[in-house]
């Protein structure tokens, strides 16, 4: 898995990400609930590595990623870090893996 920083909305979101360039299937995205961090999701990371491009990233203000320079943690904030972090990765078509809160996020 790599560390990865890239320039949200709001201020620096921090990926752990696995790029399986051998795999053709869609790439996974996973987004934590709160609270919660993307670690929560190494261990499924971990045993799909051989099969999966994945990316799990921690929203504003969670994890090692900034707080929100605005202070907006609302879930259209964090979806706008949803489309950073995908739009960084250059993810075209991916699928949602979201767990809670990080599901209400998901489908805003």
């Amino acid at each position: 898995m790599k560390l990865s920083t890239i320039q949200g909305p709001q201020g620096q979101l921090v990926a752990l990400r696995i790029n399986n360039a051998k795999v053709k299937g869609l790439p996974l995205v996973f987004v934590h609930a709160d609270p919660g961090r993307a670690t929560q999701w190494e261990a499924v990371m971990a045993l799909m590595a051989d099969t999966h491009d994945m990316t799990a990233f921690d929203f504003r203000g969670s994890g090692a990623s900034a707080s929100p320079a605005d202070g907006d943690y609302s879930y259209e904030g964090r979806a706008a870090d949803i489309a950073a972090v995908v739009d960084a990765f250059e993810l075209k078509r991916f699928v949602i893996v979201a767990h809670s809160a990080g599901a209400a996020v998901a489908l805003t």
